[in-house]
């Protein structure tokens, strides 16, 4: 990037890229000044080249005040003489299948929030009430906010459904089509593969549901001796891969989240129509209406023959 005159700064003695500005983004939601080591190295970047690129999930989180800080922070690191340009890019995506990742997610990291119900749909429904966390979700809101700062004009949505629609890849969309960084060779490369629909019609959160719910039956039950290490882990997937066929399975296509997930992106089609990038509105609604979940009944689970002669033969092998 910094050969194509472009800076995306790093953390000091760090080669985690995305970290330098999520401790950024954390400063302002704190309402606290920039960390000084942050902004050195943006000042590096205005000092060495023209254009700089500043990214983390968390700024989707931030206040319209906030942003107002942030586009008054950036005014005071570069020279008088120097007038900013903004573009900002919002990654505009079908409103289920983000929200899922980010149930995905949750469980990977250790959410709390999960404590309050494994499976999806009761893991959303608990939530729906939590509102800065559920503002994440809502694009329109996102949009709305950076547009009363910067301006609608600057605004740049990505469609990622219909990215994927007009078989290119994000990255080639973000560099060539944005950036406007002359790209030949990525232009061949998405000549010469076409790739796959990558609709996300559902994720395989199984193997995490049942190693939550092994975990959640040892530590309620009081059995703290049972530490979880990698042999542990390592029975678990034996486990699914044996039994799976035997896992209480529930399919769902949660109606309701479905026309919920359509009126949304009605919304923001309506509103920023002009500043969406490869807008493809059939396949958003194709993305939405093939999207189904698969849960464990935790109850029937529990109950399963399979899942007690498990217990048993763990039993006897920690024994």
């Amino acid at each position: 990037m910094e050969k194509l005159g472009f800076c995306f700064p790093l953390p000091a003695n760090s080669t985690a890229l995305h970290k330098t500005f999520s401790y950024l983004a954390h400063d302002f939601l704190k309402d606290q000044p920039p960390t000084p080591s942050i902004v050195t190295e943006v000042k590096k970047c205005f000092e060495n080249l023209s254009s700089i690129i500043i990214s983390a999930e968390d700024f989707s989180r931030l206040k319209v005040s906030q942003i107002q800080i942030l586009k008054d922070e950036l005014h005071r690191l570069i020279p008088s003489n120097t007038t900013l340009q903004f573009k900002v890019i919002i990654l505009l995506r079908e409103y289920m299948s983000r929200y899922y990742s980010l149930f995905v997610e949750a469980m990977k990291t250790g959410d709390q929030r999960k404590e309050k119900g494994i499976s999806f749909s009761r893991y959303f429904m608990y939530s729906f009430d939590e509102v800065q966390y559920w503002s994440q979700m809502d694009t329109l809101l996102l949009a709305q906010n950076y547009g009363k700062v910067f301006g609608k004009e600057n605004l740049i949505l990505i469609d990622y459904d219909g990215v994927n629609a007009a078989k290119l890849d994000i990255t080639y969309v973000f560099v060539c089509k944005i950036l406007n960084v002359f790209c030949e060779e990525l232009e061949s490369l998405n000549n010469q593969s076409v790739k796959k629909d990558r609709y996300n019609k559902r994720l395989p959160v199984t193997y995490l549901q049942l190693t939550y719910l092994i975990k959640f039956y040892v530590t309620s039950h009081g059995y703290q001796i049972c530490g979880f290490n990698h042999a542990f882990i390592s029975d678990n997937i034996r486990y699914y891969h044996n039994q799976s066929i035997y896992l209480p399975i529930l399919r769902s296509n949660l109606t309701l989240l479905h026309n919920y997930s359509h009126a949304l992106d009605s919304r923001i089609r309506q509103e920023f129509h002009s500043n969406i990038l490869y807008g493809n509105e059939a396949a958003v609604h194709k993305v939405i209406d093939e999207f189904f979940v698969e849960e464990i009944d935790e109850q029937s689970f529990y109950n399963d023959y399979h899942w007690t002669k498990f217990q048993h033969s763990e039993y006897e092998r920690l024994r």
